[in-house]
């Protein structure tokens, strides 16, 4: 799959930006939506670090 091995690598990456999280994050759910249940708890259960959003804004 190539969704899951190319290109989520590539917007998790972003994550480290904060002010790229708005915009990377819906396309994040999207990919997790047509994961299967074996993938999508291989692929998130061990990032949850990488999604801790510390700055909120209001």
């Amino acid at each position: 799959r190539v969704i899951v091995y190319r290109i989520l690598p590539a917007l998790t990456s972003e994550f480290v930006n904060p002010d790229m999280v708005p915009f990377v994050l819906p396309n994040v759910l999207l990919i997790a939506e047509e994961c299967t249940k074996e993938e999508y708890i291989r692929l998130f259960s061990n990032s949850r670090s990488q999604y801790r959003y510390t700055d909120i804004y209001y």
